[in-house]
């Protein structure tokens, strides 16, 4: 009986791993870029956010930030980081792979050196680049058309790639618009006509009255670029 529970629980850990999507670092990483961008204190929660999703079972024996920070300093791997807190290294949480905690074991040393956790300007091109990668590994097809930044946000404000990959064309126009539509919906203002995809050059560069052209056009590519990607990623693991 106690191993047919036993075998239970760890079929239903495995089934939680493989839920978990790389896109969810992608996510975490781009929150963390938008507050160093308008210098909110908000790091300490981003690499809580890191722990919840790569080993959730540790967040439970952090006493404090000051232990969390030194013990992601001295080494974010799991089978280190569970033999310090004594406790097994087995669990749900999304494996990472050896940039990605390269690049938190980075983010505990930059809070850490800072103190105050202050933005940090070398620390928010490492993050740049962290995220360019994540693009390039996982939204290939959308980064042939927008921006690193722009594809992030994307996938960041859907909720996520397969959100995005399911989302029609003219949802993807107004993502990062919110604000504005509701005030539309509320007062009657002038609908928006783009959100994050301002951003993107063939938008930012035009005569106001082409910009929402433009901006559904753009739409329209990443809306399938996004099928591409997520297929890609879905097949892949099948």
């Amino acid at each position: 009986m106690h191993k047919l529970v036993q075998t239970n629980i760890d079929q239903t850990k495995q089934d939680i791993k493989v839920a978990l999507a790389r896109d969810e670092i992608m996510k975490i990483a781009m929150r963390l870029l938008r507050d160093l961008d308008h210098n909110v204190p908000n790091y300490y929660n981003r690499l809580i956010e890191f722990f919840k999703l790569y080993f959730p079972e540790a967040e439970h024996k952090i006493q404090s930030p000051k232990q969390l920070l030194m013990l992601a300093q001295k080494g974010a791997q799991r089978e280190v980081l569970a033999k310090r807190l004594k406790i097994s290294s087995q669990s749900f949480g999304l494996d990472l792979r050896m940039k990605d905690i390269k690049f938190i074991e980075q983010f505990a040393s930059m809070l850490l050196i800072s103190g105050k956790m202050k933005k940090n300007e070398l620390f928010v091109v490492e993050t740049k680049k962290y995220i360019q990668e994540l693009v390039a590994e996982l939204t290939p097809n959308m980064a042939k058309i927008a921006s690193y930044r722009i594809c992030a946000e994307l996938v960041e404000r859907a909720g996520g790639l397969r959100n995005l990959a399911f989302l029609p064309a003219s949802r993807i126009q107004l993502l990062g618009a919110e604000t504005a539509l509701f005030r539309h919906i509320r007062t009657g203002a002038k609908p928006p006509k783009y959100g994050v995809l301002f951003q993107h050059a063939t938008v930012k560069s035009v005569e106001p009255q082409e910009k929402g052209k433009n901006a559904r056009r753009i739409a329209c590519k990443l809306a399938i670029a996004a099928r591409k990607d997520y297929a890609r990623i879905y097949y892949a693991r099948i």
